[in-house]
């Protein structure tokens, strides 16, 4: 027994562990990536993939991008989210647009990272392997129902579908600012704070940590 709890207090195993438990929570996005090769925007019928497609058609060069940082973003919404559209603006020339099932493998991808992100800052801030474990599997799995409901915030339910990528990308944003600050890596941590208003507007909120990161420079 004791050689079994050292292992899974090994940070590889706990790691290998997220993994498998964020892509089970990620498996609606890996389904149907792996099972629909032809999910189109007609095909998903989504709304907001309507709205991208119609961003993208707008921005056909990558110098047509420069209006993201005095405008609207990559869709007809008045956000500001120039970080996510050029990732989405990448996505869809690098893969291809026709290609959404390769977009549910990046998000599936960019999910799973989230969860092992998330169990490394549980694992800084309470030293204990099975409660980061468990922050890691709830945040993984969270969104799935009646779970959604009770545990978690639209953030985590976002996994369902590639075009809520952005809240995806600000957890990767804020999470790792903190498990970094709390190493005492602050150069690190303050760039990804501050990309995370340009990732999606509520990641404006971050930015209440620069002067917190700040101050304990000079500690």
């Amino acid at each position: 027994m004791s050689r079994v709890r050292a292992l899974v207090r090994h940070r590889v195993v706990l790691i290998a562990l997220t993994v498998l438990i964020g892509a089970w929570g990620a498996r609606p996005l890996l389904i149907a990536g792996l099972t629909a090769p032809d999910s189109s925007v007609w095909g998903r019928g989504h709304g907001d993939v309507l709205m991208f497609r119609r961003g993208l058609d707008e921005t056909p060069r990558l110098r047509d991008t420069l209006r993201w940082f005095t405008g609207y973003w990559i869709g007809c919404n008045p956000f500001w989210r120039p970080a996510s559209s050029y990732g989405i603006w990448l996505m869809a020339h690098a893969l291809g647009w026709e290609h959404h099932d390769r977009f549910e493998i990046v998000a599936a991808v960019c999910y799973i990272a989230a969860c092992v992100a998330l169990l490394l800052l549980a694992l800084e801030l309470t030293g204990r392997p099975g409660l980061a474990l468990l922050a890691a599997a709830l945040f993984a799995i969270g969104h799935v129902w009646p779970l959604g409901y009770w545990l978690t915030s639209r953030v985590v339910g976002g996994i369902v579908h590639w075009v809520f990528i952005p809240d995806i990308w600000l957890t990767l944003c804020v999470v790792p600012a903190l498990a970094l600050a709390l190493r005492g890596r602050i150069w690190w941590a303050l760039p990804l704070t501050l990309l995370a208003p340009m990732v999606k507007e509520t990641g404006f909120v971050a930015l209440l940590l620069v002067p917190l990161f700040l101050s304990l420079i000079h500690i």
